[in-house]
C-alpha cells in the first residue's frame, strides 16, 4: 500500500520530465514535502485521454471519489492493480490516468513491540512517478468542499522481493518512459497492464526512519 510519501523534486523538474509545457502549470513550485498524508491536495499530472500534448500539472485531492459516490468519507487512497477490471475502477483505469511525482514512500514493518517505519524508493533514480487514477467528485453534495474537484488514488501491486520483508504491497512506480506511456491516450486494458509490467523499476532501496514520521505534522 502507500499511505504516506515524500517529494523533493520541483514542479518544474517534474514537468520537464513529463514533457508538460510550463504554461500548463496551475501551481507554482512548492517547497519539499517530507511527509505527505492522504486527504491533502498534491501536485499531480493529469492525462487527457484524447490528446498526448494536453497534460497538465494540477493540485489534486488525495482520496479517490468516483463521480457517482455521494459520501466523501468513502474515498480510496489506493487502487489495487488486481482490481482494475472491476466496475468501481475500470473507467478510471482505462480513461483517467495520472502521475504523482515522488521521491520516496513510507511503509511500516511489524516488529516486536510495534512497527518500524522505512523510507523506500527505486534505487537508480532521483525522483520518480507513481501511476495513479483520478476522477471528479461530482456526486458529493454541492456544498461539500470537494464537490467537482479532481481526486486521485495511487495504484498498488505485490511488493518487489527487495522490499517484501517490510510490506507485502507497494505502489506502482514507473520509469520516465513508462509514465509517459501511462499518460498517453488509449484504453486497451491489456496494454496498460503491460506498461506497468515492462516499465516498473527493477531495484528498490530502503532505510529505517524515525518513529515520528507516524505523525504527518512532523
Amino acid at each position: 500500500m502507500c499511505g504516506r510519501y515524500g517529494i523533493t523534486i520541483s514542479a518544474t523538474e517534474a514537468m520537464r520530465r513529463l514533457n508538460i509545457s510550463l504554461d500548463r502549470r496551475t501551481d507554482p513550485d512548492t517547497a519539499a514535502r517530507y511527509n505527505v498524508p492522504p486527504g491533502t491536495a498534491q501536485l499531480v499530472a493529469i492525462g487527457d485521454r484524447d490528446a498526448t500534448d494536453h497534460k497538465s500539472l494540477d493540485a489534486v485531492h488525495w482520496g479517490f471519489l468516483p463521480s457517482w459516490q455521494n459520501q466523501a468519507s468513502k474515498s480510496s487512497i489506493n487502487m489495487r492493480l488486481e482490481s482494475a477490471g472491476k466496475s468501481y475502477w475500470r473507467k478510471a483505469f482505462e480513461r483517467r490516468r495520472c502521475a504523482i511525482p515522488a521521491s520516496w514512500w513510507y511503509e511500516w514493518e511489524k516488529i516486536d513491540g510495534g512497527k518500524q517505519p522505512f523510507a523506500i524508493r527505486p534505487g537508480d533514480t532521483e525522483g520518480f512517478f507513481f501511476a495513479g487514477v483520478w476522477s471528479a467528485a461530482t456526486g458529493v453534495p454541492d456544498d461539500h468542499k470537494l464537490h467537482g474537484r479532481q481526486t486521485f488514488a495511487i495504484l498498488t501491486q505485490p511488493a518487489d522481493p527487495d522490499i517484501a520483508d517490510i510490506h507485502h504491497r507497494m505502489p506502482v512506480a514507473l520509469t520516465d518512459d513508462g509514465i509517459q506511456e501511462w499518460l498517453s491516450p488509449g484504453d486497451d486494458h491489456d496494454r496498460l497492464t503491460e506498461i506497468i509490467a515492462d516499465t516498473s523499476y527493477s531495484y528498490y532501496e530502503s532505510w529505517p526512519v524515525d518513529q515520528r514520521v507516524g505523525n504527518p505534522a512532523n
